[in-house]
Parts: C-alpha cells; structure tokens; sequence
C-alpha cells in the first residue's frame, strides 16, 4: 500500500515576510505593522530616493499627508534649505551600506528640528524620523547659559571648581575640573592642560601651601566650609592673590563626596586696598606734621 504523501509545509516567502530591529515584518509596509504608537515617522526610500512607504507619524512631521508624500523624490519632500545637504548624506549611506545619523532645521510650515536615523536595507534605506527640537532647544538654552556664565566669570575674575572624592586614602588623587576662568586666573588658556590637584598646589605660593593644605583637611574633618586667601604664581612667574570658597557635601557616615568651590582674582582689589592704606598713612603724618609745625610755630 503506498503512504499517503503527507501534506507539504509551506515555506515562509522571506522576500514577503521579514523581521528586523526596524519593527518591520511585511514586505507590504503601507499596513498597520507600520506602528504609529512608536512616537517615530518611518519612512522607506527605494534606490533613488522615492518614498515607497511611511508611517503617518513621519507624514505629520513632514508637514503633509501619506497620499502627498507617497511615490514623490526626497528632493521634493524636504525643504530646499536642506535638501543638498541631506541627499548627499544619504548617498553616501546608501553608497558605503553604513548607518546615518543626520539633524536639520526645517522650516515652516513644519517648523521643527528633525532627526533623521537612516539604514541600508535590500536596495533602498530604511529612515527613522524624530521631532528632536526640545533637546536642541535646551542645547541653546545651555550654551546661551555658559556663555553668560562666562562673560560673568571674566567680568568677574571668578572662577568654580569642584572635587568628587572617590579615593580619601589620597585626597589629591581625586579628580579636580575647573572652568574657563579659573584656567585663566592660573594663567592658563582654557583646556590647554590637565587639571589636577598636583598642578594646583604647584601654582599655589610655596608660602601658603602649608596653610592651604590644613584649610582643606580642616573642612573635610570638621565639615566646616572652606574659605582662604592666598597667592599663586602664574606660569609666567607673575603673582596674583585669590580667594576660595567651598562647601563640602557629605554622606550619611559623614564621608566627604563632594566638594564645590569658586575662586576670584582679588588682586586689583588687594592692589587698591594697599595703595588706600599708604594714602590714609601719608595724610597722617602729613596731618601730625602740620599740628606739629602749627605748635612750633605758636
């Protein structure tokens, strides 16, 4: 008796039904696999750049409907004032089959920075659209602040550093940053050296290295905040006189964790205070010695 043939099992078209880290499984991509709850626009490019299918999130951050965006080039789907920027970036992704990450401004109607994360895939890209115009927007927002906040220090002669105490075995092991202005109270340009605790007590006035170094393991034995004057000697040889302040954070065992500081350029001031004192001392005894002058000649 011949066995009956036993059904045959279908093979999965793989040219139809794929999964990738993309979120895609259909060949057919304009259907609801397409996730819209993703909160990214996804759009698919063939090999010259024509919108074969997208998401109806990335229709809403390009500022059109699907219908509109369907079939048309990239060149006409994004705004001229970035179109050359971008197509050639995709070019070169689709050329070298290598990931683009890529972020432009587009402009209204749209209005917004979009990120643009692209992917080679078969013979076209795969592209991930996100509206990233927060973040730029704190981006300005923190640079427009370090850049008052520099302006200030300069005008200022004040500077902030601070320590993260990891290592209280060798305190002057822990890592030290400074910003811009107190690289130049030291005599530095901003970033042109490595900032340690080694090279800041070389800079510091052989003088008062001593009673600098009991400031500070006075504060981090006693938790009392940090406040001293000093001198340092600039690269140049040229002297200048700070002053410091810190408070230190601690744990719930009392163990420092941190240390924040600023320090300022007094030197003017002190320059200005002395010269004011020799000037009272001069009226002085110019004053003593016209009474004296004024009771002689009585």
């Amino acid at each position: 008796m011949k066995p009956k043939d036993s059904p045959s099992k279908k093979t999965p078209d793989s040219s139809h039904c794929r999964n990738t880290e993309n979120g895609f499984q259909t060949k057919d991509m304009d259907t609801p696999i397409i996730l819209d709850w993703i909160g990214l626009g996804i759009v698919r490019l063939d090999r010259d750049f024509r919108v074969t299918h997208l998401n109806s999130e990335a229709a809403d951050l390009l500022g059109k409907t699907r219908e509109e965006l369907t079939g048309k080039g990239i060149s006409l789907v994004v705004p001229e004032s970035v179109r050359d920027n971008l197509t050639n970036k995709l070019r070169s992704a689709l050329d070298e089959g290598s990931d683009l990450s890529i972020e432009n401004f587009f402009p209204e109607p749209v209005n917004l920075w979009l990120s643009f994360r692209c992917r080679p895939v078969g013979d076209g890209l795969i592209i991930a659209i996100q509206d990233v115009t927060e973040k730029r927007q704190a981006e300005e927002a923190l640079q427009r602040s370090h850049s008052i906040l520099s302006q200030a220090e300069q005008k200022a002669h004040l500077g902030a550093w601070d320590i993260e105490f990891s290592n209280l075995d060798n305190v002057n092991s822990n890592p030290l940053r400074w910003t811009e202005e107190v690289y130049r109270i030291f005599g530095y340009e901003p970033g042109s050296v490595e900032v340690t605790n080694d090279l800041f007590f070389e800079r510091v006035h052989h003088e008062d290295r001593q009673k600098v170094s009991e400031a500070v393991a006075e504060a981090l034995s006693d938790g009392r905040n940090y406040s001293i004057e000093h001198r340092i000697v600039r690269p140049d040889g040229s002297e200048r006189i700070v002053l410091e302040h810190a408070e230190i954070t601690f744990d719930e065992e009392r163990k420092p964790l941190r240390m924040i500081g600023t320090v300022q350029d007094i030197t003017d001031r002190k320059t200005a205070e002395e010269a004011l004192l020799e000037s009272e001392e001069r009226f002085r005894t110019l004053a003593d010695n016209i009474s004296q002058l004024a009771w002689m000649a009585d």
